[in-house]
């Protein structure tokens, strides 16, 4: 099972400051994305291999459900890398990206992960 500390330390990595009123969200999200991961895969326990994918995959559903009530307003997306300058050249990452688009690709990469779990998956008779 998926520790919702690990859960809201990985949050944390991502700039957000999770409070006592998580807990519940972060519970719902650490369930749904186990049973996703058991029901893709057809087997009944997470292994160790997949354990922080599955912190990853509950991370985006609590994110989503965050945005979603709009209780994400003053969320910062600083954590990402915007611009890499090395001695005349200078390579910008987020040059006209809106913060709506920065925040799906976030959802998107922590969210989708089949390609992960394909290897474990099992056949189901």
């Amino acid at each position: 099972m998926i520790n919702s500390d690990d859960v809201a330390l990985r949050l944390k990595s991502l700039g957000y400051t999770v409070s006592d009123e998580d807990a519940d969200s972060i519970d719902y999200c650490i369930n749904e994305s186990e049973e996703y991961i058991c029901n893709f895969c057809n087997i009944k326990h997470i292994p160790l291999e997949l354990y922080n994918t599955a912190v990853d995959m509950s991370c985006g559903s609590f994110l989503k459900i965050k945005n979603s009530m709009n209780e994400l307003e003053n969320y910062n997306l600083g954590g990402a890398i915007e611009s890499i300058t090395e001695g005349d050249i200078s390579i910008s990452y987020t040059n006209g990206i809106s913060r709506d688009v920065l925040f799906e690709e976030l959802i998107k990469r922590l969210s989708n992960k089949d390609s992960q779990l394909i290897g474990f998956r099992k056949i189901k008779w």
